[in-house]
């Protein structure tokens, strides 16, 4: 196994346990909490309620970015830029955009 396909292998490990741990705490914020019956436990739960609304939509956000291992390849891209220039210049066009990649 090459060092790049451990890297790659330990980095999606690292991914995968951070997707489970931000799945565990959505799952802690989406109870609704519970201090109490008084007046001032009620104004608490509320707004901890409300805080851990948009606590939670930001980690739901950072769930669903791609991840360098979900996206196509390089070769995947420089194939499709292959396919649209050989029908553009089939069509007639004279300009086709590659990616370039650093």
């Amino acid at each position: 196994m090459k060092i790049e396909e451990k890297f790659r292998k330990k980095q999606q490990e690292a991914l995968e346990l951070e997707k489970q741990k931000l799945t565990t705490k959505i799952a802690e914020l989406d109870k609704y909490p519970d201090y109490g019956q008084g007046n001032d436990d009620n104004a608490r739960e509320v707004s901890d309620f409300e805080s851990n609304l948009s606590v939670e939509a930001q980690l739901k956000l950072l769930l669903k970015k791609p991840t360098p291992h979900s996206r196509r390849s390089k070769t995947e891209v420089m194939a499709n830029a292959k396919f649209a220039k050989k029908r553009s210049s089939a069509a007639g066009w004279t300009q086709c955009l590659t990616p370039k990649f650093a």
